[in-house]
């Protein structure tokens, strides 16, 4: 187990130093915080959700199902993690003394706002551009040294 713990951590580390060759201190904090940014909204997101619904969730049991939710959908087992997001935050709700009816209507709810509208208005932005562009990719510049 220590030498496992020892690997990741010069792992991460190595991470860090090649990601210190390519972006400068001021835009690697930009990117930090954008997505420290993001990781917030989400449980804000699933609380606006479960309100929509008149659930009435603390937001620490919210955030906490939020995370582990997306903890277990990042494990490879379905594509986006359909399905295990679902139950997983589900199942964390119910353990609270939720419904799990109600945990999985949450989840699909969650699942429409931050999952299938993103992904409806990533396929919109993508279909104007290849209208307008004739491209599927954006071509980029070369960029003079």
């Amino acid at each position: 187990l220590y030498h496992k713990t020892e690997y990741c951590l010069k792992y991460v580390s190595n991470i860090i130093y090649e990601s210190k060759k390519v972006t400068k201190r001021k835009d690697f904090c930009l990117i930090c915080s954008v997505s420290l940014l993001e990781w917030i909204l989400y449980p804000i997101k699933v609380y606006i959700v479960s309100e929509m619904f008149n659930l009435q969730i603390p937001i620490l049991l919210i955030t906490l199902a939020t995370f582990s939710a997306y903890c277990v959908s990042i494990l490879p087992i379905t594509p986006g993690g359909l399905g295990t997001f679902e139950a997983t935050m589900a199942l964390v709700l119910s353990l609270n003394g939720f419904p799990f009816h109600a945990g999985m209507a949450l989840a699909f709810g969650a699942r429409v706002v931050t999952f299938w509208m993103p992904l409806i208005v990533s396929i919109i932005s993508w279909a104007s551009f290849y209208i307008t562009t004739g491209e599927t990719i954006p071509r980029l510049k070369k960029i003079p040294a």
